[in-house]
């Protein structure tokens, strides 16, 4: 099957939603000697693997694992675009994806991911299941940095799930956005450092009592 030919499958998979046949297509192109060096084939793979993760709606720790491979994909094929968010592949990884657009105008970028993923965050806490939640919001928050929504409700539901590391990250990060009201999150860091410290305390006095 000619390169052209494999990619063309791929293509009209995605846009169709003919899914697992434009990922065979894809991983076929993606490791073909012919079309594995071009960028353009890895964004197309990461866009495929963006719908397949969009079209899982079990949002288990088997929907992140979709999501988390649809976001290597996509930071392979921005390394091997030269890394330039303004021009090429690089932009259209970073295409903006706007609220609102029906499924089929949306771009399918890496923000269409991040978007998709806090979704998936919201259902999951609607359903009160906080572990999901978080999982869906932490990679979420791993697409963008300076999304404080995001950051916060990951934050505070690392805290609520005594994943204190993780939510001392999300806060941290909180803290670096400059124009970011940072009340809650400094009250939350201190809550957190206090409890690690009284803890800590607590491991000596034990320790000097043996």
């Amino acid at each position: 099957m000619d390169k052209k030919k494999v990619l063309r499958e791929a293509e009209k998979g995605f846009k169709s939603g003919d899914l697992q046949t434009a990922l065979t297509a894809i991983d076929a192109a993606s490791t073909n000697p012919e079309t594995s060096g071009d960028p353009a084939t890895h964004l197309l793979k990461a866009k495929i693997e963006t719908k397949i993760f969009y079209a899982d709606s079990s949002n288990t720790m088997e929907t992140v694992q979709l999501g988390s491979a649809a976001l290597g994909t996509f930071k392979k094929a921005f390394d091997m675009a030269g890394g330039d968010k303004a021009a090429g592949v690089g932009k259209e990884i970073y295409e903006d994806d706007l609220p609102g657009v029906p499924d089929n105008l949306r771009p399918y970028s890496i923000y269409t991911l991040k978007n998709i993923a806090f979704d998936k965050g919201i259902e999951r806490y609607s359903d009160d299941d906080f572990e999901m939640a978080y999982e869906f919001f932490n990679m979420a928050g791993e697409i963008d940095l300076s999304d404080t929504t995001i950051h916060y409700n990951a934050g505070f539901l690392a805290n609520d799930l005594g994943k204190f590391e993780d939510a001392k990250r999300h806060f941290g990060y909180l803290l670096d956005v400059p124009e970011y009201n940072k009340l809650n999150a400094y009250y939350f860091m201190v809550q957190i450092l206090s409890t690690e410290e009284k803890k800590s305390r607590g491991c000596l006095r034990v320790s000097n009592q043996s």
